[in-house]
């Protein structure tokens, strides 16, 4: 059977403290898991490696890089629990932020060292009010070549605060700044800048970084 999409990509949120999902990132994933169900794709991917806690811990307001489980780790469990079979799901778990996800998505999961694994239809789920910046980055860090429908149905509460609503602005004003001049798809040249201009790849020691495409 011919499904509509190559793969469900569920974004992350945060985890709290104990390392279990938010409250928000609950509802993504149950979204994520609602369209799998329904034969919208064959593959589900969960998107998020060491990103933010819900508030600042012990170990800092983001997970430590080098430490488990991340996002995504956390992610997979849940949808095991659901009862979605290991076979059908995939993870990138070296990202931060939404910037990340979009370029790590794309070298370990759309391509496998350096090859297209031809996944060109994507459904990308995550929260409403999120996709006003996730889809300018999505779209510049993967180009053309891929097809993406960024599914508007979850809800939270917090999605008309107008603090929420500043920091995405902000966010995507701060992303068109650094990556002003990449044309839509030039792999090599994203993560070039991701590495030279972005606050927290570009802190990163060099022997641990992910070189995908240079």
């Amino acid at each position: 059977m011919k499904l509509k999409h190559d793969a469900i990509v569920v974004l992350s949120n945060t985890l709290t403290p104990q390392r279990e999902l938010s409250s928000e990132s609950i509802v993504r994933m149950d979204r994520g898991i609602e369209l799998f169900q329904n034969n919208l794709a064959g593959l589900l991917v969960m998107n998020g490696g060491p990103g933010c806690f819900t508030e600042k811990t012990a170990e800092g307001i983001r997970v430590p890089r080098g430490t488990h489980p991340v996002h995504a780790e956390v992610m997979r469990d849940y949808a095991l629990n659901q009862g979605i079979p290991e076979s059908y799901i995939e993870i990138q778990d070296f990202s931060s932020d939404t910037v990340g996800e979009a370029h790590f998505l794309n070298g370990m999961v759309l391509h496998h060292q350096g090859r297209d694994r031809g996944l060109h239809n994507l459904l990308i789920v995550t929260s409403r009010y999120h996709i006003k910046r996730c889809e300018p980055v999505y779209r510049l860090a993967l180009g053309s070549t891929f097809t993406l429908t960024f599914d508007d149905a979850v809800r939270v509460p917090h999605e008309q605060d107008p603090h929420v609503l500043a920091n995405e602005k902000s966010s995507l004003e701060l992303f068109h700044r650094q990556f002003e001049g990449i044309k839509p798809g030039d792999f090599s040249a994203f993560e070039k800048m991701l590495y030279e201009r972005h606050e927290i790849y570009s802190q990163i020691p060099e022997h641990q970084r992910l070189r995908c495409f240079t």
